[in-house]
Parts: C-alpha cells; sequence; structure tokens
C-alpha cells in the first residue's frame, strides 16, 4: 500500500494562551510584600521610565519658574500660588500616567505622557484634587480622628480617575470601597515614605532622600493595582446563567 495514498494530517500546533494586557515586564507582586518590601517592585517599575519620569519634572519645573518670572514683570506675585494651584493636576495627571505604565513594565515617552492629557480629564482632576482637599480638612478639623480613618480610603481615587476612566465621585467610591481592609496597606506605605525623608536632615541624606523616594514613587500605582485586584467587587464572581432544565420527555 502506497503510504502517501491516505496521508494523516500533521497535528496541529498548540495554540499560545492569550496574554492579559499586563503580562510582560508586570512588576506587580503576586502577594503583598509589605511596604518596605515594595521598595523592590517599585525600583523595578520606575526604571523603566526613568528618563521621562526625570524629564517630565524639569519641565513642570521650568513652567513654574518661567510663570514665577513673568508673574513677577507683571508685579502679579499674588498669583503666584494660584498658578501653581493650576499646575498640581496636570503633573498629577502625567505622573499618574508614568507610574501606571511602569507599574506595567511599559515604556512611555515624555510626548505620550502628554499626549494623553486633554481638558476634560484635566478638570476632572482639578476637581478631584479640590474635593480630596475638602474632604481631608474636613477630617483634620474633626479632632484628627476622621483623617486616619478617611485618607487611606480616598488616595487612590486618581488611579481609577485615571486608569479606569471614571467620573469625579465614581473615582471616590471606588477607592472607598476597594480599599476596605486595606488601609494598613496604604499607610505602611505612608509610613515608608516619612521614614526615607528623615535623611533630609543632612546633607549626605538629601541625596539619599531623593533617589529613595524616586525609587519608591510608584508604590501606589502598584498599590492601586494589587488592592483593586484583591477587592471584593474584583473578586465577585459574574452571575452566571442558571442551566436550562432539561426536557421531560414526551411519553410513548
Amino acid at each position: 500500500m502506497d503510504p502517501l495514498a491516505n496521508p494523516t494530517t500533521p497535528p496541529a500546533a498548540p495554540v499560545a494562551p492569550s496574554q492579559p494586557a499586563d503580562a510582560g515586564g508586570d512588576n506587580l507582586p503576586d502577594t503583598w510584600p509589605g511596604a518596605f518590601g515594595l521598595f523592590k517592585y517599585s525600583k523595578q517599575s520606575i526604571m523603566t521610565n526613568l528618563g521621562t519620569f526625570l524629564g517630565s519634572y524639569a519641565i513642570f519645573i521650568a513652567i513654574s519658574i518661567v510663570l514665577g518670572i513673568l508673574l513677577g514683570i507683571l508685579k502679579l506675585n499674588s498669583l503666584s500660588r494660584f498658578a501653581s494651584d493650576l499646575l498640581s493636576p496636570l503633573y498629577a495627571l502625567v505622573a499618574t500616567y508614568i507610574y501606571l505604565a511602569s507599574s506595567r513594565g511599559q515604556k512611555l515617552t515624555i510626548s505620550q505622557a502628554f499626549g494623553k492629557i486633554n481638558l476634560m480629564l484635566y478638570l476632572k482632576m482639578l476637581g478631584l484634587m479640590f474635593l480630596e482637599g475638602i474632604i481631608i480638612i474636613i477630617g483634620v478639623l474633626l479632632l484628627v480622628v476622621p483623617f486616619f480613618f478617611v485618607l487611606p480610603r480616598i488616595i487612590l481615587a486618581p488611579y481609577y480617575l485615571i486608569d479606569k476612566n471614571l467620573g469625579i465621585m465614581e473615582s471616590l467610591s471606588a477607592s472607598w470601597n476597594d480599599t476596605k481592609g486595606h488601609s494598613g496597606k496604604i499607610w505602611g506605605i505612608i509610613g515608608a515614605i516619612i521614614v526615607m525623608i528623615l535623611p533630609i536632615l543632612t546633607i549626605v541624606g538629601i541625596i539619599a532622600t531623593i533617589y529613595l523616594l524616586v525609587m519608591y514613587s510608584v508604590a501606589f500605582a502598584l498599590a492601586y493595582r494589587f488592592i483593586a485586584g484583591h477587592s471584593s467587587t474584583a473578586a465577585a464572581p459574574s452571575p452566571q446563567t442558571p442551566p436550562a432544565v432539561p426536557p421531560v420527555p414526551a411519553a410513548i
């Protein structure tokens, strides 16, 4: 019998499973490593876009200096604080985009970071920062105790606003709901930042503090992604359609 008379079809190559968008270079830890343990992951992340981060920061410093000079020439020094407040949401948007991309191991250029900004997004960030400020001030005025309870529950709102394209109140609500039971992680990061600031008391410590804070700058972005992925809302299974009831066989 001719072996070529009935050729067999070669087995198809196995299809590689599809990878999530965050796969490939993702710096998110599988388990929470603790506030100080997060430093390694944050450092790996920011090194992906260190030039973009430093370049963007330098641009904002240059803009602030130019604005200060212009306002001084126009004898409008009283508006310096107002101009700084208007710049803050823009910097927050650019920095947050860089942090999120870095946490996922994605390269981002300065033009790409600035190119993601539009007027509506800027206004939403401005409104969110203003509302967060009011909430924090009220918390401090109410004998400080509410401040310690509220701050870790709303601090991740900007990441929800940008990463999930939510509105102001939706971002606050998402941050509040997802951080339930995770406040200790947020306070741990804040505590680690305070410890990193302490060396600034010495001249040599200034360099150490700058280095540590830059390397730790992605910590909140990593916390946001970890907490959002482990929240009760994210973990809740989607409702399944109940199986159809098998038809009763017709009587013969």
